[in-house]
């Protein structure tokens, strides 16, 4: 396949630059090969490619991603929810490339939410669907980090 791909990239020259399939076959093989002694384009040992290269060319946004010892293709999820005594609402949420960090989308919530005049206790990071513990003085905020699939 990478022959085929580097043959029809040769072919078609500077006539189909523009073509957005064209610039996406391109990408693979810049961002997934190497070439060998002889020039022969190979595929790139998996620990070389970055989480940022083209993991579907459908969706060429989308980014790889391995936390907690599972591999995660495409996009991550932040839910922000508050909560009381008295029940739940999800009042935001924001979602982006599989490598944005649970810590980036942290500190994003805290810009956007600015100061607060009560004080807020965060629960991160929470398990999906697992209930936060009551103490004395219940958490006002809390922001789950889910993989989109």
């Amino acid at each position: 396949m990478i022959d085929d791909a580097t043959r029809l990239i040769t072919e078609l020259g500077d006539d189909a630059f523009e073509l957005p399939e064209y610039q996406l076959l391109r990408r693979v093989l810049m961002e997934q090969t190497e070439h060998d002694c002889a020039g022969k384009p190979i595929p790139k040992d998996k620990k070389f490619i970055t989480s940022d290269s083209l993991q579907n060319p459908s969706d060429p946004n989308a980014t790889f991603r391995r936390k907690a010892e599972k591999n995660h293709k495409g996009y991550v999820g932040n839910i922000i929810e508050i909560f009381d005594e008295q029940g739940a609402i999800i009042t935001g949420y924001d979602y982006d490339i599989n490598s944005h960090s649970d810590s980036q989308f942290c500190k994003e919530t805290i810009s956007k939410l600015g100061h607060q005049n009560e004080a807020t206790t965060p629960c991160w990071p929470m398990e999906p669907m697992q209930a936060p513990t009551i103490t004395n003085r219940p958490p006002k905020t809390i922001s789950n980090w889910l993989p989109l699939h």
